[in-house]
């Protein structure tokens, strides 16, 4: 279901700084083979799985906002509650431990239905 690079975060940043490269200077990308599909399916993929990290977490009490695929301020405070909850490093950030974790938990639901 997931794969993640170090973080959710570190993608999101990737798929911004591509979505200004392709508005500034389209033909950069054209060069390295990334067209405009290709973006934005990146994009759009980095932000359901922040969504259904966000999902996950409201779910459980954790986040509050607005699910939006954005990794803001409050899902950071989220992430880093559930991270202490599960004793893991609490550093704001949904990387491999964290998405590790959360399959985990959504894989006992799945086996207590």
């Amino acid at each position: 279901m997931f794969e993640f690079s170090d973080s959710l975060e570190q993608e999101s940043k990737i798929a911004t700084g591509l979505e200004k490269i392709k508005q500034q200077h389209p033909s950069l990308l054209q060069e390295v083979g990334l067209d405009d599909q290709t973006i934005d399916d990146y994009r759009r993929k980095v932000k359901r799985r922040i969504r259904l990290v966000q999902e996950f977490l409201k779910e459980r009490g954790y986040y509050t906002d607005k699910v939006d695929g954005i990794p803001g301020t409050n899902t950071k405070k989220a992430v880093r509650r559930f991270q202490e909850e599960f004793d893991l490093n609490p550093d704001g950030l949904i990387g491999p431990q964290t998405v590790k974790r959360i399959f985990e938990l959504q894989q006992d639901k799945s086996n207590d239905k």
